[in-house]
């Protein structure tokens, strides 16, 4: 790589529409004419001393910009934010930049240095947001007016053409932070960033009298949500509102949802961000596919034909039951989709899982780990870990000093200890895997076959090809370690009864009880 010319010589030949641009610069005045001015005089090949003299500048400032051409081209020559003392601050994107900070970058001197600021002003934002080591552990989300204290979720998101409002949920718990670094793949941040664009475009082309359900819709949604997490605070947080403003005061619920505004230093795009951020890193155990789940429902808005019955997005998350700060009764648990536990005896299966599934996603972890991200007990933790080491479903990995007491012993999942036997079912082809209970795949086999074949016949192949590759997995396989058999069909599916019902290219399958 060749070396910046340091003071003189010409700076190369300038491609016409960079010329262009410098010579606009140059006419408009201001500091980019200077700029430019050096630029243009430099490749004509006059030296240093002669182009100060003749733009009356000092020989630094032109050393200073015929570098930053020579490094980064016409966009050295733009303005740079300048550290300690910005135009404006979007507190956002410094809350999402500290959270999701990747390898513990998010202090705030290198959230400063990667944005342009000063440390004061990165640690003002986050004494605010209450995200600083010294703070309590519950952020402080500043909307107008704030949210309380304590855990926050994403519960919802709504999009019209009108406006949008992202909906929180709040309760008394302490969040649970993350120790992992960023837990929110950026690859899912991305995607979802592109959905949400793509929604807001559909609904803009769209247009008001595209909303079927103008006035209403925001409030049904409100009032669903109400229905549906009656245990946590629900805000209604308008993100933006081209209708004037009133419309969110008059369909809120009263007593249901309360109403807010984003905070006055952020912009809706950043605000969204750093509340997936804050979600994400407190509740990493279900974040990845509760923001799959939301980009999906975007992209079915955006690419939903114009006469279609597609008003708004309505997204709403499923049950957070069972998380710390939940106001739930505790029967209703049971049937939650979140990993997370409750301490109850007869429900000691459920917390099994909730503890399985949560070494899975971490790798190695303390049980004082998996306590705090369950929100177990450490007695409970403590037995269920015990059961399943016994079982030689866990196993104790090498201990990790601690700073004080006693050096703590992880545990990570033995992946040879059980397996399952998954079955993919195409028109043309099918597939059977055994997996281990890590995910790794110990077996697979495929099979060809025809749309148009006999349904029974069909059913036969498929149990056959599911017995062949539990054969040849047989030494892998624990006779008391096999949990048990997955398969995936087209839909649809009456899911209580196990009935493929039509599926598309199969016309021979319909009405075909599969579970029987």
């Amino acid at each position: 790589m060749s070396e910046a010319p340091q003071n003189d010589g010409p700076v190369g030949s300038l491609p016409p529409d960079h010329r262009a641009v410098l010579h606009r610069w140059a006419e408009e005045g201001g500091p980019l004419a200077t700029r430019a001015n050096v630029v243009l005089l430099a490749a004509e090949g006059l030296r240093d001393a002669e182009i100060s003299r003749r733009l009356g500048v000092s020989r630094q400032t032109v050393g200073t910009w015929r570098q930053r051409w020579t490094s980064a081209g016409i966009d050295g020559l733009g303005h740079r934010p300048r550290t300690g003392r910005p135009a404006t601050v979007d507190e956002a994107e410094v809350v999402t930049r500290t959270l999701l900070a990747p390898g513990g970058s998010g202090a705030s001197r290198a959230v400063a240095r990667e944005l342009g600021l000063s440390h004061a002003t990165v640690a003002g934002i986050r004494r605010r947001w209450r995200l600083s080591p010294d703070e309590t552990p519950a952020p402080s989300v500043p909307t107008r007016p704030p949210l309380p204290s304590g855990e926050v979720w994403v519960m919802g998101l709504y999009v019209d053409a009108r406006r949008a409002v992202l909906l929180a949920g709040t309760g008394q718990g302490v969040p649970r932070q993350s120790a992992a670094g960023t837990v929110l793949g950026t690859d899912v941040l991305a995607g979802l960033g592109r959905a949400v664009e793509a929604a807001l475009t559909a609904a803009t082309a769209r247009g008001p009298d595209g909303d079927a359900s103008p006035p209403y819709g925001l409030a049904e949604y409100l009032a669903e949500a109400g229905r549906s997490h009656p245990g946590l605070g629900l805000h209604a947080i308008t993100l933006w509102d081209a209708s004037g403003g009133p419309a969110l005061q008059q369909t809120a619920p009263d007593g249901m949802v309360t109403r807010h505004q984003i905070p006055a230093r952020s912009t809706w795009r950043t605000f969204l961000r750093a509340m997936i951020a804050l979600d994400s890193t407190s509740h990493p155990e279900s974040s990845r596919r509760v923001y799959l789940d939301l980009a999906a429902e975007l992209e079915r808005y955006a690419t939903a034909r114009p006469d279609a019955p597609c008003a708004a997005v309505r997204w709403l998350r499923e049950n957070v039951a069972g998380l710390p700060g939940t106001d739930r009764p505790a029967d209703s648990t049971a049937g939650s989709q979140s990993w997370s536990g409750v301490n109850q005896i007869d429900l000691g299966s459920f917390n099994e899982c909730v503890v399985i599934e949560t070494v899975r996603l971490s790798g190695t972890i303390t049980r004082g780990e998996i306590a705090h991200r369950t929100g177990l007990t450490q007695q409970s933790v403590s037995r269920i870990a015990r059961s399943l080491l016994d079982r030689g479903i866990l196993i104790e990995d090498a201990q990790r000093r601690a700073t004080s007491g006693k050096p703590r012993t992880p545990v990570r999942l033995c992946g040879t200890a059980a397996h399952a036997l998954g079955i993919h079912i195409d028109p043309e082809v099918l597939t059977a895997v055994v997996i281990d209970l890590d995910g790794a795949i110990v077996r697979t086999r495929t099979r060809p076959v025809t749309a148009d074949i006999d349904p029974a016949e069909f059913v036969e192949r498929v149990a056959a090809l599911g017995r062949e590759t539990l054969a040849e997995a047989r030494g892998s396989v624990r006779e008391d370690g096999f949990l048990g058999i997955g398969v995936a069909v087209p839909g649809p599916v009456d899911i209580a009864s196990g009935t493929v019902l039509g599926p598309p290219l199969m016309s021979a399958w319909g009405d075909l009880p599969l579970l029987y």
